[in-house]
């Protein structure tokens, strides 16, 4: 496997400017065929035009600038939340996860931008699911 370390961002988007192509490539495991449903999610996928459009799609529409802003005051919401549990943790002189509170407001944002809802509204969805599956 060849490996390149670039050091610079300068140096990180001459390298992308100029040989996308074979950045994008990867290599296809059975673990990456079975997790992406035939490799069809955008990590997964190897580069193609299905690929292009679904980098197309998430840069225009889901990472554009307008949709990062449009969420500043859920991020806001999530942070105060987070930083209140921090200050009662603290005041009662408990020891905290960092990472595991980091993880969860990470998992409480993606639920209540990509769904609509809080985790907790949506546990019988989740329940209903893992039943099926």
């Amino acid at each position: 496997m060849n490996v390149i370390v670039v050091s610079s961002p300068q140096m990180a988007d001459r390298l992308f400017r100029n040989h996308d192509v074979l950045c994008a490539k990867r290599l296809i495991s059975e673990v990456s065929h079975h997790l992406s449903y035939g490799s069809k999610g955008i990590i997964f996928t190897p580069y193609c035009p299905y690929w292009q459009n679904a980098r197309k799609l998430c840069v225009m529409e889901l990472l554009s600038a307008s949709k990062i802003r449009s969420f500043a005051w859920l991020r806001e919401e999530e942070c105060s939340k987070l930083m209140t549990s921090l200050k009662v943790a603290s005041s009662n002189n408990h020891a905290v996860d960092v990472g595991t509170l980091v993880g969860g407001v990470l998992e409480e944002l993606i639920y209540r931008i990509f769904y609509g809802a809080p985790k907790n509204d949506l546990i019988w969805v989740l329940e209903l699911l893992s039943s099926r599956l």
